[in-house]
């Protein structure tokens, strides 16, 4: 029992990590971006503030868990899964948009009777796909994200030019390593 709620203290931490590091590197990059164009258009001050409620939201959600002594209880989610992966892969489209970036993410299929644990996980990869592309990404170059969802499976495919320098200089973690660990 002891075991099993260190591991959960331990997936806490890494998605309070995951969440807090993924949306403070889109913050600085838009940032950055707006520095080095000399841009400071509406929308993507909108998306710095949308970012960092995020970030707050996500955080207070964590430290609900983390007050928690009950692991079984996690606060409850509104919408479906496919909501909030729509929601995911529209708002980092639209991040790597405003950042230069060209293209799109295409789903295909329906995911029914994904679990709480399940959904965060998987949304959290993709949050982490999307930090990939910009980390490594070419900003002027095009991109692609293909979800895939049928027979019990979610198949996500990416694509991207690489930057031939990395120009941002944001330090990085583990990447889609720390995910795939979960």
């Amino acid at each position: 029992m002891r075991l099993e709620h260190l591991q959960m203290r331990n997936r806490i931490a890494a998605d309070i990590h995951d969440s807090t590091t993924a949306n403070l590197t889109k913050i600085s990059q838009i940032a950055q971006h707006n520095i080095h164009t000399g841009g400071c258009e509406n929308h993507a001050w909108s998306d710095v503030n949308r970012l960092a409620v995020s970030t707050l939201r996500d955080i207070y959600k964590v430290i609900g868990l983390l007050s928690n002594e009950d692991s079984k209880q996690i606060m409850p989610s509104h919408g479906t899964f496919m909501e909030h992966l729509e929601d995911v892969t529209d708002t980092e489209d639209a991040l790597l948009q405003n950042l230069g970036f060209r293209g799109k993410t295409e789903i295909s299929g329906v995911a029914e009777g994904i679990l709480v644990q399940q959904e965060d996980v998987l949304l959290s990869l993709m949050r982490e796909i999307y930090r990939n592309i910009q980390r490594h990404g070419n900003p002027n170059g095009t991109y692609k994200v293909v979800i895939t969802i049928g027979n019990g499976r979610l198949l996500i495919a990416q694509s991207n030019e690489i930057h031939p320098v990395n120009d941002w200089h944001i330090p990085h973690g583990r990447g889609s390593d720390c995910t795939t660990n979960k």
